[in-house]
């Protein structure tokens, strides 16, 4: 499941329907290639025929017709694909397999980030891309929140509502909600205090549910509650009074913050000021997850293994569909 969530199922529905227009085209490609090797047949039997009555008669037989070959290669047929089609193709399997490629990538350097990157503590850790493991904790003004489909106290909740719709057997599941909670929480690593801020967060694997209040609807939820073990991998920033360039999202709440930390240690274990972390401005991933690295790991070699496999299976349709648009090239505008 951390794969599949990883990959993203936007793509692997991309990816779909790249192999459904590519089967279509392949299907359509054999089949005209049959017709094409009958009508051929066809045309020198009947020549056969009206050669053998020519000679009965002392006639000289005309010479055999010439007949075009047929295109073996598909990457040549498709050159011959009407242009709706051909864009069809294209856009069904170029852009998944470019895709998949990056997704591969992606995953691959997250998992040897995650690996590779040691673990920080909150107490003199450097500024920048760190990777924490901590307990959840609320603030004193969010403690009542609650998660809004099934009403459990939590720190951070994300959910997503599907009601099916249709008549009959057109019938499917469409997602009329996708929110999550943007409030502010704590993460405790036993040497300070943190504020996160999960705005952009990639909570994948944080702990999900799924279940149906009704045949018609579906509920998805994701919560962290207080006093889960955490893994967390984002941009950790240190602010200190009088709280100049601090985030506006934030400023509320790191007065409060540096108040607890030097409460929470009182014996010089955190440092003055108070510490955020929030998603890499420079676009790396910020991760939330209740779940062990070592299956955070696991799950992105998994998701990189799938991902290939769709890129292998992709690319060489998508360059049948690229060969097909520049033989359309070729034709139209360089003879």
């Amino acid at each position: 499941m951390r794969a599949l969530n990883s990959i993203g199922l936007g793509l692997l529905f991309w990816a779909a329907l790249g192999l459904f227009c590519s089967y279509q085209a392949v299907e359509l490609y054999f089949q005209q290639r049959e017709d094409s090797r009958r009508m051929q047949q066809e045309i020198l039997a009947d020549h056969a025929s009206y050669s053998a009555l020519l000679i009965e008669q002392g006639f000289e037989p005309p010479p055999a017709p010439h007949l075009e070959p047929w295109a073996e290669r598909i990457d040549s047929w498709a050159a011959q694909l009407p242009i709706p089609q051909l864009l069809v193709w294209l856009a069904c399997t170029v852009p998944p397999a470019v895709l998949a490629l990056w997704r591969m990538l992606l995953a691959l350097r997250t998992a040897r980030q995650i690996e590779d990157l040691p673990t920080s503590r909150l107490r003199g850790a450097a500024q920048g891309y760190v990777e924490l493991h901590g307990r959840a904790a609320a603030l004193p003004q969010e403690k009542d929140l609650r998660a809004p489909l099934s009403g459990e106290g939590c720190v951070w909740w994300a959910c997503q509502v599907f009601r099916e719709q249709g008549i009959g057997d057109k019938k499917q599941w469409r997602m009329t909600r996708d929110e999550q909670s943007a409030e502010p929480f704590l993460v405790d690593d036993g040497s300070g205090l943190a504020l996160v801020l999960p705005q952009g967060a990639d909570a994948a694997s944080v702990r999900w549910r799924s279940w149906q209040p009704d045949s018609s609807t579906r509920h998805v939820e994701g919560t962290i509650k207080a006093g889960d073990d955490l893994y967390l991998l984002g941009d950790l920033r240190t602010f200190r009074a009088p709280w100049t360039r601090v985030p506006d999202r934030a400023a509320a709440w790191l007065p409060q913050v540096e108040r607890m930390a030097a409460q929470r240690f009182p014996e010089g274990g955190s440092e003055p000021g108070a510490n955020t972390l929030s998603r890499p401005a420079d676009g790396r991933r910020f991760i939330l997850a209740t779940q062990p690295q070592a299956s955070l790991i696991r799950g992105e070699r998994w998701a990189a293994a799938i991902c290939l496999l769709l890129f292998l299976v992709l690319a060489p349709l998508a360059l049948a569909a690229l060969a097909g648009a520049w033989g359309h090239v070729e034709y139209f505008y360089l003879s």
